[in-house]
């Protein structure tokens, strides 16, 4: 294996804070012992993160001063967006059905969540504190490896519980389901991208950092769909 490779799996391995299937809400929903409230928490939740995702991409495109990082934050936020074309005639053709905040807001809804929740702010202390610093590989960490490369196995637990406990039918989970195999590549894909990048010793620490705590982030996040969703404001 290369110096490179190894750094991808390290970056990988950095974003998990444990199987998924050992976690204590997603265990709860494969068992369906969790109460509806909590699974409409949970969608909720899962709404205003979609919500927030694409100002995240574009905080880290702002300040990443390399090319072939910024053409995949383009990419990826395109397909938050629910770009399906671009032309000099008509510029940018969006398929609000495509958005991926529009999915997420479907599943909300087939739960229950008030309109007033699904847009609530999701703060995130460290990756704010990235990007005001300048430090975009950490912060592209945070979410393209902490985040995206656990949400397939989640999502993945997630349906089968939803759709055997809770009588959800697949079109109100198109949002989990889209994200089986986007965010599966999105992850490794960004951690091989990382690892040709990060040219120091400095910025390997900041992005294995990155991923740890936006892993341990979207580890948190599914804890805190348990609690009261009045303190579920901010992800660490």
């Amino acid at each position: 294996m290369t110096a490179a490779t190894d750094f991808a799996a390290a970056l990988l391995g950095a974003a998990q804070q444990g199987p998924m299937e050992t976690h204590p809400f997603v265990r709860g929903v494969i068992a369906g012992s969790v109460s509806p409230q909590v699974v409409r928490n949970y969608a909720a939740g899962v709404s205003s993160l979609a919500a927030a995702f694409p100002n995240r991409i574009a905080a880290v495109l702002s300040i990443c001063p390399h090319a072939d990082v910024r053409r995949v934050l383009l990419g990826n936020l395109l397909e938050e967006e629910g770009v399906v074309g671009i032309d000099a005639e008509h510029g940018v053709t969006i398929d609000e059905a495509r958005r991926h905040v529009t999915m997420a807001q479907r599943f909300a809804r087939a739960a229950g969540a008030g309109e007033a929740t699904l847009r609530q702010p999701k703060t995130a202390r460290w990756f704010d504190d990235a990007i005001a610093a300048g430090a975009w590989l950490g912060a592209f960490a945070y979410f393209a490896i902490g985040f995206e490369a656990n949400v397939p196995a989640t999502f993945r637990l997630l349906t089968k519980g939803l759709i055997e406990h809770y009588g959800y039918a697949l079109d109100d989970l198109v949002f989990l389901t889209e994200h089986f195999t986007a965010d599966e590549r999105h992850g490794i894909e960004s951690a091989s991208l990382i690892a040709r990048v990060a040219a120091s010793a400095r910025e390997r620490e900041h992005a294995l950092e990155g991923a740890r705590h936006g892993g341990m982030a979207w580890w948190l996040f599914h804890l805190q769909a348990l609690r009261d969703r009045s303190r579920s404001g901010r992800l660490t």
